[in-house]
């Protein structure tokens, strides 16, 4: 349950941040499972050219220990109280940063793709990330723009990086000099089962991991079901099409 204070932080910088919502014992099991399904060899599970894992999408498909997750009460109820009305999963992946990684996430707006290539109306989808290791300056934490999601509309360009399936809207020089300049950079890091909740409008991105350790973090994108996708532009594994308000299950993660 979101405090009055952490909805607040969310409506002005465009994220907050829950230290230690998920538990030792459930990140254990969704780190042990997470390990599992980056062995498996899917269309889901997408790789680098030289076969580095980047992130594995859609694993409810594949996984009874994510399809519980999805309907975890730690992720549904702060999806409540934040959007306020029934809404299912638009994108559910691990992003994954491989020892001494080689590949960073250029700074965006989820927005931007879910718009132009998904079709959804408005920005009205929020992202739940769970860490399932510390994330630290060191790792690749996710760094944010604060207060960017109130900006107005940015100039964007269209540009593939390694492990991207697609063209992926991003933001350059010209747009971020600025932004930069008058909001500052913020990459809320944390232990294990730290969760972190951002709006799509917000501008994030992250560098490589500089470390001999991995990173995973979970991403779960609700999405109101009256603010569906109104096109498919991309392969369902990127933009789930599973119209159907998400219900609370006990908040057991299935062994």
């Amino acid at each position: 349950m979101l405090t009055k204070e952490q909805i607040m932080q969310f409506n002005e910088f465009g994220f907050v941040s829950l230290p230690g919502l998920f538990d030792a014992n459930e990140i254990a099991v969704l780190s042990a499972e997470t390990h599992r399904v980056f062995e498996l060899q899917r269309p889901e599970i997408i790789r680098t050219d030289d076969g580095q894992p980047r992130v594995a999408m859609a694993m409810h498909w594949y996984s009874d220990i994510f399809k519980s997750l999805l309907h975890h009460p730690k992720l549904l109820t702060p999806a409540n109280q934040l959007l306020g009305e029934p809404f299912y999963c638009h994108q559910f992946k691990v992003v994954t940063k491989a020892p001494f990684g080689k590949v960073p996430l250029p700074w965006h707006q989820d927005y931007g793709t879910w718009h132009e290539t998904d079709g959804l109306p408005e920005p009205k989808a929020i992202t739940i990330g769970i860490f399932l290791e510390e994330v630290t300056e060191f790792n690749g934490a996710l760094a944010f723009i604060p207060g960017s999601h109130l900006d107005k509309p940015m100039e964007t360009q269209s540009e593939f990086f390694p492990g991207k399936a697609i063209k992926s809207i991003t933001l350059g020089p010209k747009v971020l000099t600025p932004l930069i300049e008058k909001h500052g950079i913020n990459a809320p890091k944390g232990k294990a089962g730290t969760v972190v909740i951002f709006d799509s409008r917000v501008v994030h991105g992250s560098g490589t991991n500089q470390t001999p350790w991995w990173r995973h973090i979970v991403y779960m994108s609700p999405n109101p079901l009256s603010n569906r996708g109104a096109k498919a532009g991309r392969d369902e594994m990127f933009a789930l099409r599973e119209f159907e308000a998400l219900e609370p299950n006990n908040g057991l993660l299935i062994k």
